[in-house]
């Protein structure tokens, strides 16, 4: 099932949207400043870049709970499992859009 990602970048929230309805059936809260979002090739945690802490944020996809921080991370967006940056036009498959 189809799901967009979008960061709240002047909070602290993911809105998780179901594109089929266009509304909004999810919040992730508790991550400070998110950017940047990636996914785990098994689509089972998402990495979410926290520009208040310049860490990245590990979430469970499945529950939509913080899970855990890395030590740090470079400011702006992780790059995704394929290794490409997520373009300014959307994000490619793996990225912003599940």
């Amino acid at each position: 099932m189809a799901r967009i990602y979008i960061t709240n970048s002047a909070g602290d929230s993911i809105d998780v949207v179901d594109p089929e309805t266009n509304h909004v059936i999810q919040v992730i809260r508790g991550i400070e400043l998110p950017h940047g979002i990636a996914f785990s090739p098994d689509g089972g945690r998402i990495y979410v870049s926290n520009e208040s802490e310049s860490v990245l944020d590990v979430v469970d996809r499945r529950v939509g709970k913080f899970f855990t921080k890395s030590l740090s991370q470079p400011a702006q967006q992780p790059r995704n499992f394929q290794g490409r940056e997520p373009s300014a036009g959307g994000y490619p498959e793996g990225s912003g859009i599940s």
